[in-house]
């Protein structure tokens, strides 16, 4: 997994100006930070709270960082229960082509 976080690195590093894949890529990145047991995670810009920061702190050199927007989507409250549902009834729908 290692290798993989490596190659993702390289790519988020020769992307960094393509939005579309740099986001992607953010992403991927922290599943496999986390998952290798870095210190990574996203928190809130304190000087600009429409910004979110992805965190990752590399073993023996430090952190790097990577900005994006916050999502333009709000929460509508639903709860565990209520998401459950949400996702049984997607995936049915996804299975009968309704989707």
């Amino acid at each position: 997994m290692q290798e993989k976080f490596n190659l993702v690195l390289k790519e988020l590093h020769y992307n960094s100006l393509d939005r579309g894949k740099r986001y992607i890529l953010i992403f991927e990145l922290l599943y496999i930070a986390i998952y290798l047991g870095y210190e990574a995670g996203i928190t809130q810009d304190n000087e600009n709270s429409d910004v979110l920061i992805a965190i990752f702190e590399l073993p023996d050199v430090g952190q790097i960082t990577y900005h994006f927007p916050k999502s333009k989507l709000c929460w509508d409250g639903a709860d565990n229960k209520e998401r459950y549902k949400r996702i049984n009834k997607f995936l049915r729908e996804v299975e009968n082509n309704v989707i």
